[in-house]
Formats: structure tokens, C-alpha cells, sequence
């Protein structure tokens, strides 16, 4: 549940309560992201081509994580007068495979293995309004199945509903300030036929919203991750033209956030959840990038090059982890050629092809200066596939 599944945006360290992304995977961070999405694509399905290695840098090997995101969505003309309304909803199923285990009775003797995992599968869904700022609200459902021993342990007394629901829910506030200023009579477009922009987005998100998870006995019960998470994202690039192609001709993105367990530990070990926000401090956590033992700092920037290629670094830091983790990513995309070779060609179908489809792999990397540190040389590989322009 707190494993992030983006291969893409696991690039820029997760960072996404706040940068607006029209990957499937944002839901995960932020249902609200499916409005962004469902303002460019109408339908989209990214997936791992094989597992990634989970905590490579423990001895046993047979730990593998896996994802599959998927989302739909509609964007409506204008319905009043400068008013459009985004629908989006989505699904993402993860998996942990924790390999084959032995179990043994109390004398130590083996007998027999037992293979266990979690998993969770969450619907999503997602709505956005834009009046000269684009307003984006989510939430999210998720079912969660744990089997970590064997069903027949010999307890009696033990959980055999080993299963449980939480929700998410958030909120993102784009402002296109570019647009803005076109809208109050500010011309942007000064530089010819290349024209900027420039984006601000804040956001919030609550995550893993439920009551709590049994195990094994019926009387002893574990918290939820119930985590608050509070940043911003800024975005800004050149629009133009080649070939006689209107493209994306570069894209800078930087952000930022910080999330808090929202679980309070006691002296007597017992544990109650805290109200949101927690202990973030939205100028010391969030626009200073302050960390300590309660607070996560992620943040991540990203630079696209005409819709074909993308390179993302970040890191995350606190609370859980010291050193801090590096992130590193690479995507290639046909998007960009797509829109080129089909305005150069007059074949009906294709052109529609090349229109609407495009295909993007990813490649991204968490490492640490402490090499011996669990997560150092994690790696994360992603096919999407997107439709656009349907309806």
C-alpha cells in the first residue's frame, strides 16, 4: 500500500499529489490526477513487461513487485460559457509476492512451505471543472488481501477473513497563468509562432483511510498507512511548430510535497490515528523542503524534449529513511513522431493511427549512497499504451 507502482513517476520520487500527470498511475498518489488525465486521453493502460526485483540488497531473492494501472476518461465542450467538465475513472492492481516460506512447529521442525503475498486492487474515480483554473477532486476505493502464513497454523482463535477496504480521497488546483494572462489581455505569443507557458498547481491527498487490519488473532489488529500529503508542481515550456506540426516542443516540471503518517504511537504501545494535516508545516515542510523523524520530503524534476523523450530525477528523505533515496528515470514515447509523420502522410487509417495510439516504455531507478541499503538498485519498467481523441 505504500510501495509506489509508477515505473514512470517513480522517476521524480512519487512527487505527485500536486504536478498535474496524465500517467494512469497518478491515481495512486493523488485520485484527483484522473481529471488530468481525462483532459487528454480517453483511454490508457500501462503495465510491467517483467516484475521488478524488491529489495535487491537482502539476501533471499524471491521478493517481486508488479502493477497494472488502467484508466478511462471524457472531457465535455464547453457547457456554459467558458465551463468544461472532465469525468475519469480508474483501476490499479499491485501485487507483493513474498515468495515460499517454511513453516515449521515450535521444536523447529519443518513442515511443510507456504507461499504468501499481498495485494490490493483500487477503483478510482475522478472529476474536474475548469473555469479559467482547472479544480480536480478525487477518491478512491481499495481492497486489500493479505495472506502471510499458512490458513490451517493451528490457532483457533485465528482471523480467517484475512482481507480489508480503505479509501483515498484529494484534491489538485491547477492555475495556467500563461492562459491567464492571455484571458486579461497580456499577449504571450510574442515570440511568434513558439509560444510559452507556464502552469502552478497545489494539491492534497489522503490515503489508506480505514479502520484497521487483522492477521492472525481476532483481538490483535494493526493500523492502516493512513497518510496525509500536502505540495505544489510547477510547469513550463514552448508550444510551436515542426514540419507544420503544433508540439510540445520542450516541458520543464519541478515538484515537491510532504506526507506525514497520520498514526500516533503510544507509551504503552497502543496506537490511535491523527487528524489531517498531521504535523505538516506547509512553509517549513512543503516551500522549504524541511524533513525530521515525522516528515517525508519528496521532490523530483523532469525535462521533456518534443513529446519523444523524458528524463526525471528526485529523491525522497526523513522519516524511514537515512540516507536519503536517489530517483532516476527515462521515458521514450511515440507520441511526438506520431503527430509528425501523420501530418506528412495521406493515408486515411494511419494517419487516424498515428492520431490517436501512441506507445511509451520507462525505465526508472532508486539508489543510495549507502550501497548495502535495501532499496539502492531497485528498478522499475513500464509499457503504456493510450488512446486519445475517441469521443
Amino acid at each position: 500500500m505504500t510501495i509506489h507502482p509508477a515505473p514512470h513517476l517513480n522517476g521524480m520520487a512519487g512527487a505527485f499529489t500536486a504536478l498535474p500527470t496524465a500517467d494512469p498511475f497518478g491515481q495512486f498518489f493523488n485520485p484527483a490526477q484522473l481529471a488530468t488525465f481525462a483532459r487528454q486521453n480517453n483511454f490508457a493502460v500501462q503495465f510491467y513487461p517483467q516484475k521488478t526485483r524488491w529489495l535487491p540488497q537482502f539476501t533471499f531473492s524471491d521478493f517481486t513487485f508488479s502493477s497494472t494501472a488502467a484508466a478511462f476518461g471524457y472531457s465535455s465542450d464547453k457547457i456554459l460559457r467558458d465551463v468544461s467538465l472532465s469525468f475519469a475513472a480508474g483501476f490499479v492492481k499491485s501485487t507483493l509476492d513474498l515468495g515460499n516460506n517454511i513453516w515449521t512447529d515450535e521444536a523447529g521442525n519443518q513442515l511443510g512451505t507456504f507461499h504468501s503475498d499481498e495485494t490490493y486492487q483500487q477503483f478510482s474515480f475522478g472529476m474536474g471543472l475548469d473555469w479559467y483554473i482547472k479544480f480536480n477532486m478525487g477518491f478512491a476505493l481499495k481492497n486489500i488481501k493479505t495472506n502471510l502464513y499458512p490458513t490451517n497454523v493451528g490457532i483457533e482463535d485465528q482471523k480467517k477473513d484475512r482481507s480489508a477496504r480503505t479509501i483515498d480521497y484529494g484534491f489538485l488546483l491547477i492555475i495556467p497563468a500563461t492562459d491567464l494572462l492571455n484571458v486579461k489581455g497580456f499577449s504571450c505569443s510574442s515570440l511568434g509562432q513558439v509560444q510559452p507557458f507556464f502552469d502552478l498547481s497545489f494539491g492534497f491527498s489522503v490515503l489508506n483511510v480505514g479502520d484497521e487490519m487483522h492477521y492472525i488473532y481476532e483481538n490483535q489488529a494493526a493500523p492502516f498507512p493512513r497518510t496525509a500529503a500536502i505540495g505544489y508542481g510547477l510547469s513550463m515550456g514552448l508550444d510551436g511548430h515542426v514540419w507544420d506540426t503544433r508540439l510540445r516542443l520542450i516541458k520543464a516540471d519541478w515538484s515537491a510535497e510532504a506526507r506525514n503518517l497520520l498514526i500516533e504511537l503510544k507509551a504503552d504501545e497502543s496506537w490511535n490515528y491523527v487528524a489531517f494535516p498531521g504535523k505538516i508545516n506547509f512553509k517549513d515542510h512543503v516551500l522549504l523542503g524541511k524533513y525530521d523523524q515525522y516528515i517525508t520530503i519528496y521532490q523530483g524534476y523532469r525535462f521533456q524534449l518534443l513529446e519523444f523523450i523524458e528524463f526525471s530525477f528526485g529523491y525522497f528523505r526523513g522519516s524511514g529513511y537515512h540516507p536519503y533515496i536517489k530517483t532516476q528515470g527515462i521515458q521514450i514515447s511515440s507520441t511526438g513522431i506520431g503527430k509528425i509523420f501523420s501530418a506528412r502522410i495521406d493515408h486515411l487509417i494511419l494517419k487516424e493511427l498515428l492520431n490517436k495510439l501512441s506507445v511509451s516504455y520507462v525505465w526508472s531507478k532508486y539508489s543510495s549512497t549507502e550501497t548495502s541499503h535495501p532499496l539502492n538498485g531497485t528498478e522499475f519498467k513500464g509499457l503504456t499504451l493510450t488512446l486519445r481523441g475517441l469521443f
